[in-house]
């Protein structure tokens, strides 16, 4: 299965009324792409190793995801992967971006509607996210803890 990276950014909004916030990024499954069954799966060729990030925006910080059970989320436009190891200005004058976490993902399910992943983050530990979209830019995702084994974080 297919080690996906993942990162959790705070951003630092400016100017307001933009509030503080996480955007949780994470690089969708290689060569996934529509089957005509509206699932996602195998089937796309040729997909860029530098595909852009998915992307959403979040209210609690990753280390408290477990504890907070249900959480909201507010998909964003797909990132730079150039993110994924940054921190700096966001362009346009909107604030500032800090990683705060980073990791690897497993996606067991990943559909317009639905995502089944297994997360180990650096400082948030490992969790399973169950993902189900509840509007065109709104999903909830339920966190629970996951055991830590099987996951390597070399390299991130």
């Amino acid at each position: 299965m297919e080690a996906l990276a993942t990162a959790v950014l705070h951003h630092r909004a400016a100017p307001p009324p933009r509030r503080a916030h996480y955007d949780w990024l994470i690089r969708p499954p290689a060569c996934w792409g529509d089957t005509g069954s509206g699932d996602i799966g195998p089937g796309r060729s040729g997909c860029p190793a530098d595909r852009p990030l998915t992307t959403w925006r979040l209210d609690v910080h990753p280390a408290q995801w477990a504890e907070a059970g249900r959480v909201l989320l507010e998909a964003l436009p797909d990132h730079r992967p150039a993110w994924l190891r940054r921190s700096g200005p966001v362009s346009g004058g909107r604030g500032w971006a800090v990683r705060v976490d980073r990791g690897v993902a497993h996606a067991g399910l990943w559909t317009p509607h639905r995502r089944l992943l297994t997360l180990r983050l650096a400082h948030g530990g490992a969790l399973r996210a169950d993902l189900r979209r509840i509007g065109p830019d709104r999903w909830a995702c339920v966190f629970t803890r996951a055991p830590a084994e099987g996951f390597d974080l070399t390299g991130l």
